[in-house]
């Protein structure tokens, strides 16, 4: 439980839960407070504070990925001849894999791989201490 008479650990917890797709309620244990609300409500008859809400919900979430789905194929589709001219150009530019995977942490904690044009040379050899790309990088 948090009080409500420490704002820095209130504050410091909202905000690392701020990235979860869930509601977040608090219930005041005092009448009066400066903390923005979304609304007041009810839980099991103890009384709630809303002060973050899914962007999302029900049908909406179901919708909204119909429709990234949807616009997504699309522009695949339109853009596709492109993105081939694209790995023609990368394939006879220099040997190695067109295709650059990464591992990289999504939403909600959610391991993904990410799928780019390779736009760096490949190396010979694995090397354990790969430094981050800079201008002008010669790779």
């Amino acid at each position: 439980m948090l009080p409500w008479s420490d704002p820095s650990s209130l504050d410091a917890t909202l905000m690392r839960l701020s990235n979860v797709a869930v509601n977040i309620k608090l219930a005041p244990d005092m009448p009066q407070t400066a903390r923005p609300y979304l609304a007041f409500d009810h839980v099991c008859g103890a009384p709630v504070l809303s002060v973050v809400e899914r962007p999302l919900k029900g049908w909406h979430a179901a919708i909204k990925r119909l429709e990234d789905i949807t616009l997504s194929a699309l522009a695949l589709i339109v853009l596709m001849p492109v993105m081939l001219i694209v790995a023609l150009l990368i394939r006879l530019e220099s040997p190695g894999p067109v295709i650059f995977r990464q591992q990289r942490w999504g939403f909600n904690g959610n391991q993904i791989t990410v799928l780019k044009f390779r736009t760096m040379r490949v190396t010979s050899e694995p090397d354990p201490n790969v430094t981050q790309a800079r201008r002008n990088d010669p790779r």
